[in-house]
């Protein structure tokens, strides 16, 4: 059941006014905005959506939809637990002493895997995703595990209903880079946490592999020329169709300091690097050309992921 004392955090992701419950729904008396709450989850997205996280929502609840459908769920959470949870758990987990009664919020938070490891360290969590397929997903699997401390909100992290200074830590997993405007999502990123929290996003490193093996996925590299050139490829004459994550940026490291001092985050308090996530080339059977591809991987060149952590 949707708990009143959810509001104290919620507003109107168009105006940021206070949200009333009503009818079974959310209303904001100022721009008259109704929501619907489906399944204990409030539906908070804006009136309007930008093309891209249009394009990016339907790849993503399409992918969610399917998953649903799959009955090996326990597979599909065992395989993401040992292959990303894990080290995603090892950098959120040692941010603070303690995590115990502050407030966490995932960006893009799909199945929240990570959401539940933090839930029970004592945190209170809060996802939030605009695809309500993967909000399904992550409650089957919250119940499973006996979590309460929780709760799923579907919404646009470009325009998050969630008031100011709420959140000690923030985290996206691979999330801000799926947004032509990642700056206003990093913006976004900075008003909705506290003084002194932590927002720790992770996004796919520019180098050589932008440029070859993610072409395959219609990865995006942020730089001039290669910019339009992709976009031209990917967007226009093939619309959409390799966009299997839809849109899709990869960053410099240099990139990612100026977006997030330009939102706010001090200089000093930036910290960006390389995000240490297991290589996985079991589709490769031949033993020396796997090695090859093991050490190209760990490489500058081809490394695939970032990781900037920003204190507020």
């Amino acid at each position: 059941m949707f708990k009143i004392e959810y509001l104290k955090f919620l507003c109107c992701p168009d105006c940021r006014e206070k949200l009333i419950l009503k009818s079974g729904g959310l209303f904001c008396k100022l721009c008259k905005n109704e929501y619907q709450i489906i399944e204990n989850i409030p539906v908070l997205l804006p009136r309007s959506m930008a093309s891209d996280v249009k394009l990016s929502q339907l790849k993503w609840d399409l992918d969610y939809k399917i998953k649903i459908k799959n009955r090996d769920k326990q597979n599909l959470k065992k395989a993401y637990e040992s292959t990303y949870s894990e080290p995603e758990f090892k950098y959120l987990g040692s941010i603070f002493k303690s995590l115990r009664n502050k407030k966490y919020l995932e960006i893009g938070c799909g199945t929240f895997f990570v959401g539940q490891k933090l839930a029970k360290q004592g945190m209170f969590v809060v996802g939030i995703d605009y695809s309500l397929n993967a909000l399904r997903l992550a409650k089957f699997y919250l119940k499973q595990e006996g979590i309460n401390n929780y709760f799923l909100v579907c919404g646009d992290i470009t325009k998050m209903p969630f008031k100011n200074n709420v959140f000690d830590l923030l985290y996206g997993g691979g999330v801000i880079e799926h947004f032509k405007d990642t700056a206003g999502v990093v913006k976004e990123n900075y008003r909705v946490i506290r003084k002194g929290g932590i927002a720790f996003n992770t996004v796919p490193n520019l180098n050589l592999g932008s440029l070859t093996y993610r072409q395959v996925w219609g990865n995006i590299p942020n730089a001039p020329v290669l910019k339009q050139i992709a976009e031209l490829i990917h967007v226009k004459i093939l619309k959409g169709r390799r966009m299997i994550y839809g849109y899709e940026y990869s960053f410099t490291k240099g990139q990612l300091k100026r977006i997030f001092k330009k939102a706010g985050f001090s200089e000093k308090n930036i910290e960006v690097g390389k995000f240490e996530v297991p290589l996985l080339f079991e589709y490769i059977r031949n033993n020396l050309v796997r090695k090859i591809a093991f050490f190209m991987a760990n490489s500058n060149l081809f490394w695939p992921v970032l990781y900037i952590k920003a204190k507020k």
